[in-house]
């Protein structure tokens, strides 16, 4: 590997400013956590990079893991470095992001300042629930992308950088993986799925996709593998067959168990949200997988609480801990996932909260017998769970929405 541009990118990539604001960003969002590991200091940052960004780029093979999707049997694939190895990733990462990418603007997806909310205020203010809605998902997209011609999707912002995508090819094109601790060929893995850069390259590498969805269809989203194409209801079947047609020209495969119709009116759902011209809600399946979460966290604290003879508050204490971690981020990361970060901002009605609140009230009150019962209500009542610290979803909702917020 020729090192063309080497010394440039290597200063580009030693900038002071470029490392402060990257520590910044990715460090702040540990001081809260407890035992957080932050992503590395300035020297040690530095010593990685000239330990591991050589003329030719010296890198472990990945380890490939496999891990199981919740509700199913199946399982996804993830690759995943040496723990420096990562963290150097991530500030690759976002040296690459500061090149001010030409994502498009359509596309959602893992991009700092930028939240789904916009994407589903758009599709609101534009009208569209007269139209007709086709719901995407990209079968396994993250390892089917076509790294074959790279070349051709990278954009210019990259090919700039002549070392930097010299370091993104030497770190596809390897087909070596670790399984089980052994070196093994592994062709089929597109931008691997885990590997910190592959976000941003899956928003690149369907920038083409995007521009053509945009134009041909009166509105279109993109968050990742997951996609919303609105159209007129007699041209439903044909914007499906252009839509799969123009996705297998790029090697990639419709998930056809995830494809869904809606038809005018009726609202539709997307990310684990239901719109429609109502407002936004929870989706009925967002809402079922979290009854499912409590429900089987319920039990699991039940027996424990009956086997070390713990008091039914104490119990409630502890689920209350989990899910306030859940639902609002106490004790969290600041990169956790949260319903407070992720819903709060985008719904617009209280219906699923307060399904998921009455359902939550009850689970904890089975700590008291282990079932369903009246007796739970007399017991344990709405004072102790509060004393138990426990935080109704809407209350919390309705008291986020009366502050200032920062995207």
């Amino acid at each position: 590997m020729e090192n063309f541009g080497y010394d440039s990118d290597i200063t580009f990539l030693k900038n002071d400013t470029l490392i402060d604001e990257c520590l910044l960003y990715y460090n702040l969002r540990y001081e809260q956590a407890k035992d957080a590991d932050p992503l590395l200091d300035k020297d040690r940052l530095i010593k990685l990079i000239d330990t591991h960004l050589r003329p030719v780029p010296v890198f472990s093979y990945p380890k490939l893991i496999k891990i199981n999707k919740m509700g199913s049997l199946k399982q996804r694939t993830v690759f995943i470095f040496p723990t420096e190895e990562m963290k150097l990733l991530k500030y690759l990462n976002f040296a690459i992001n500061s090149l001010e990418l030409p994502i498009h603007p359509n596309c959602y997806s893992f991009q700092r300042g930028k939240h789904i909310a916009e994407a589903i205020n758009s599709l609101r203010k534009k009208g569209n629930f007269r139209l007709s809605c086709i719901k995407i998902d990209i079968k396994d997209y993250f390892n089917s992308i076509d790294i074959s011609d790279i070349d051709s999707w990278l954009p210019a912002e990259i090919h700039q950088h002549v070392y930097i995508k010299s370091i993104i090819i030497y770190l596809l094109q390897r087909d070596e993986v670790l399984i089980d601790g052994k070196t093994a060929h592994y062709p089929k893995r597109g931008v691997m799925a885990g590997m910190p850069l592959a976000p941003t390259l899956s928003n690149l590498y369907l920038r083409s996709f995007d521009v053509l969805m945009s134009e041909n269809f009166a509105a279109y989203t993109r968050y990742s593998d997951d996609m919303l194409i609105f159209c007129e209801t007699d041209s439903v079947e044909e914007a499906y067959q252009f839509i799969k047609n123009e996705l297998k020209y790029r090697g990639l495969e419709i998930n056809e168990k995830k494809t869904q119709t809606y038809s005018p009116y009726m609202g539709y759902e997307f990310l684990g949200l239901y719109i429609n011209s109502n407002g936004v809600d929870l989706s009925e399946a967002t809402i079922a997988r979290m009854k499912g979460k409590i429900s089987r966290h319920a039990r699991s604290l039940y027996r424990w609480r009956i086997k070390n003879s713990v008091n039914s508050q104490k119990a409630a204490a502890v689920m209350n801990r989990k899910f306030n971690r859940k639902f609002f981020g106490d004790g969290a990361e600041e990169t956790d996932f949260t319903w407070s970060k992720y819903f709060f901002g985008v719904i617009t009605v209280d219906k699923g909260l307060k399904i998921i609140d009455r359902y939550y009230q009850e689970a904890i009150r089975t700590l008291e017998t282990g079932k369903h019962a009246k007796i739970n209500y007399k017991t344990f009542p709405y004072k102790l769970l509060k004393e138990a610290g426990y935080r109704p979803l809407v209350s919390e909702w309705y008291r986020w929405y009366k502050k200032p917020h920062k995207e």
